[in-house]
């Protein structure tokens, strides 16, 4: 039960992390796109 319980927490959380990874690897793609240009801020 537990397990079952720990193993689906833990899925779960690997999804978050991966849509966070994406979304700050955008971020940080961004970043450096406009620091290149020489734009400041980034938009996203």
């Amino acid at each position: 039960m537990l397990r079952l319980k720990a193993i689906r927490i833990y899925k779960t959380k690997i999804r978050i992390v991966k849509k966070s990874n994406l979304v700050s690897n955008h971020h940080i793609n961004y970043r450096f796109w406009s620091k290149k240009n020489g734009i400041d801020k980034p938009r996203v």
